[in-house]
């Protein structure tokens, strides 16, 4: 099959595990760090059992392999936060942050040049940030919330985090990577318990939600990294699509509620300003 096919499958996949994941938090887990707890063991016992089929030996450089796992671990933790927090046609466009905080990593620490074209889609990306995050109460001023600092926290280790990956499979291979980087980030979330009130609880619903949402994360990682060894340009456009964004807004005009509400006014700002920063993004990637 074309990369393309791979590169739609793993958008698309990616979209329905975020809208799962916003429904779950809303409807059936309340703490958002029993959530990412969960999450992350479903995928942990996903990513091993694959791994292991696949084929795994022991890591030769193990220390990218550490970091990138604590990366994920806490990147992990503030999307669960951003999740709670934010509509999901919020925090679909800020990961247009990733590659604009990818970028800066690659200048700063792999001394990459970044050209003036460059800066001014950084400049477009933080400009449409403030609109995209529009909201009738807060109008401009819902941008400072505490969710999209999360979401920009998240964007920002997400672009740490790739500089890491991208160097522990080239040292170590892929399937090596996922499986020792799966057992890191397990051991990076599971503490995070001793930080809330709550005793952890897990019910069969929450836990049939999680395997479901891992799942369908597992395959849209799976088909991207199938889809980027063959044209990674283009497949990492269509993988950046936030299909997530249009989903939330369908469901939001056919069940208010079930995912967010909110008025036509506010969906068109962000709508505007999210084609904005993909837009720019895509230029940057």
């Amino acid at each position: 099959m074309p990369f393309q096919f791979f590169a739609w499958a793993s958008s698309l996949l990616s979209g329905v595990s975020i809208i799962g994941t916003k429904v779950t938090s809303r409807f059936l887990t309340k703490n958002p760090t029993h959530l990412n707890v969960t999450l992350v063991g479903v995928m942990t016992i996903w990513m091993v059992g694959i791994s292991l089929y696949f084929g795994v030996s022991m890591p030769t450089h193990f220390a990218p392999i550490l970091y990138a796992g604590i990366l994920s671990g806490a990147v992990s933790i503030f999307f669960t936060y951003s999740i709670y927090s934010l509509d999901v046609t919020v925090l679909a466009p800020l990961f247009s942050f990733r590659t604009l905080f990818g970028l800066l990593f690659g200048a700063l620490l792999l001394h990459e040049s970044v050209t003036t074209d460059q800066y001014a889609y950084i400049l477009l990306i933080f400009a449409a940030g403030f609109f995209v995050s529009y909201d009738n109460k807060l109008k401009l001023k819902s941008f400072f919330q505490k969710g999209v600092l999360y979401a920009l926290a998240m964007t920002a280790l997400l672009g740490l985090f790739g500089v890491f990956l991208q160097r522990a499979i080239l040292e170590n291979g892929f399937w090596t990577t996922t499986f020792f980087m799966s057992l890191v980030v397990f051991c990076t979330v599971i503490p995070t318990l001793f930080f809330t009130k709550e005793r952890y609880t897990l019910n069969k619903a929450t836990f049939y939600a999680a395997a479901a949402i891992t799942l369908l994360d597992t395959l849209a990682r799976l088909a991207a990294s199938r889809a980027y060894a063959e044209n990674y340009t283009i497949s990492q456009a269509i993988v950046s699509l936030p299909f997530s964004m249009f989903f939330a807004f369908m469901l939001a005009r056919w069940r208010p509620g079930l995912v967010e509400d909110n008025t036509l006014t506010v969906y068109v700002i962000r709508f505007i300003a999210g084609g904005a920063m993909i837009w720019a993004a895509i230029q940057l990637s």
